[in-house]
């Protein structure tokens, strides 16, 4: 194992970290090393791996459980003629619910929108997550208006991996060009990077046996949970690639506990002793 590599963490929502090893490269002195182009299918593999992180962090970092995923679908009278045409629709969409929420107060809109064709008709379609404060299925309906709502349902956070089972679903098959579009109010997940702080010996035993023990000297068992861990093998440059996915426990337990003490105000108040505030 060659060279020096870095750790870059994504925090989302100070509760899931996805932490990516992977080498860092410097620049050659003198005569430059020929570039080698990947495959097109190592680099579309790549590429839906990215975009499906990079969809589960946004998600994760962005939304909550009472938000909204749906799907909207046309009926032969909106059939779009193109691409091009869906997504203008779903864009007129999206500025029909921004004003409706502005004009009941509700909270300001944030959205990821992905365009679709099915795979058995090839009908155009459109997965959109949404928060959901105020907005029920009858108002999303009408706001709609070109065909079906289908699996309309308030988003499920797994405990280890948040939402990346519904991020894969989300983008399972992308239109050419932009694979989403979401709303600029959406914040990205804070990053850090660390370089050099794994030694050689102890990544090419994490390679080799898959063994994330090494891992616990810079996050330790008693404040993170690891959940999830692979080892990539590029075939191009001859590097081993490492990805985590880490929980916060103190967070975990963080919640618990403010849990319990709604329970425990709640009890008292039923019970009908005096709440002290």
């Amino acid at each position: 194992m060659r060279g020096r590599y870095k750790e870059v963490a994504t925090i989302c929502q100070n509760k899931y970290i996805d932490l990516d090893i992977i080498p860092e490269f410097r620049q050659a002195k003198g005569n430059r090393r020929k570039k080698h182009k990947p495959t097109s299918n190592a680099q579309k593999i790549y590429n839906e791996r990215k975009r499906g992180k990079e969809v589960t962090q946004l998600i994760n970092h962005n939304f909550k459980e009472n938000d909204i995923f749906t799907t909207l679908t046309y009926d032969n009278a909106h059939l779009p003629r193109d691409e091009r045409a869906a997504k203008k629709q779903a864009a007129n969409f999206i500025r029909r619910v921004r004003r409706f929420c502005i004009k009941n107060n509700l909270p300001e809109l944030k959205y990821i929108i992905c365009t679709e064709r099915t795979e058995r008709t090839g009908r155009l379609h459109h997965h959109i997550i949404i928060n959901g404060s105020g907005l029920l299925f009858e108002s999303i309906n009408k706001l709609w208006g070109k065909g079906n709502i289908n699996d309309i349902k308030p988003l499920h956070f797994d405990e280890q991996n948040g939402v990346e089972g519904l991020a894969h679903y989300f983008l399972k098959q992308p239109l050419n060009g932009n694979a989403y579009t979401c709303s600029r109010n959406l914040k990205q997940p804070e990053r850090e990077t660390h370089t050099g702080r794994l030694t050689r010996k102890e990544l090419r035993y994490m390679a080799r046996f898959g063994d994330v023990s090494p891992l616990r000297r810079l996050y330790p068992e008693r404040e993170y949970n690891i959940v999830d861990y692979r080892v990539i093998y590029n075939e191009v440059n001859g590097y081993y690639y490492f990805a985590v996915k880490l929980l916060l426990k103190y967070k975990q337990k963080k919640e618990k506990q403010s849990a319990a003490r709604h329970r425990g105000r709640a009890a008292k108040h039923n019970s009908g002793e005096r709440l002290r505030i």
